[in-house]
């Protein structure tokens, strides 16, 4: 993995600070908002992370290379946290994931976070797929994706347990030349 995608990235409006450059007051709070239960309600993996799971979680990032995640700035405000998991530079593809700072209103800022995200995915790491799964009552997540151009890819019916019952899971994705097809519009 490309060491400038390991350090701080400015984009757009955003600066994106990569997990292993962070403080620790920084892990702490992103560990707080992890645990929020606004956005665990919308985590795959909702149950509370303890803080040790966290601290292993963190101090692991330097030895990955299958994941990015960022923790987000605008104007020097952390406004998010976006992520590329399951890298295969081999099959030029990932996984990304997105939360937006539990304590402020929505905004344009998941916009700017997952274009970001596409920027990195695209035209530094230069996969091919990029691909989103959402639990399907996640009507934020599916608007954003469909926003930001991914497509539906499939559905697995009662594929995940979610506090306590069996929910699908809506699989989108988007190829590089959708990417610059709509980049060039």
């Amino acid at each position: 993995m490309s060491k400038d995608l390991q350090g701080e990235l400015e984009i757009g409006r955003l600066v994106l600070r990569n997990f292993i450059a962070l403080d620790e007051s920084a892990r702490e709070m992103i560990f707080q908002w992890r645990n929020d239960d606004r956005i665990r309600s919308c985590m795959l993996e909702d149950e509370p992370i303890p803080p040790e799971a966290h601290r292993l979680f963190m101090k692991g990032l330097s030895t990955r290379s299958d994941c990015l995640h960022y923790l987000c700035f605008q104007e020097g405000e952390p406004v998010g946290v976006v992520n590329l998991n399951r890298i295969s530079l081999r099959h030029r593809r990932a996984s990304w994931g997105i939360y937006r700072r539990p304590d402020v209103p929505s905004s344009d800022s998941g916009l700017q976070m997952g274009g970001c995200v596409l920027e990195v995915a695209f035209d530094r790491l230069r996969l091919h797929t990029l691909q989103s799964e959402i639990l399907a009552f996640n009507r934020a997540a599916l608007l954003l994706n469909q926003a930001l151009g991914f497509r539906k890819a499939g559905l697995l019916r009662d594929y995940v347990l979610h506090r306590g019952r069996f929910v699908d899971l809506l699989l989108m994705n988007m190829t590089a030349e959708e990417y610059f097809r709509l980049s060039c519009e």
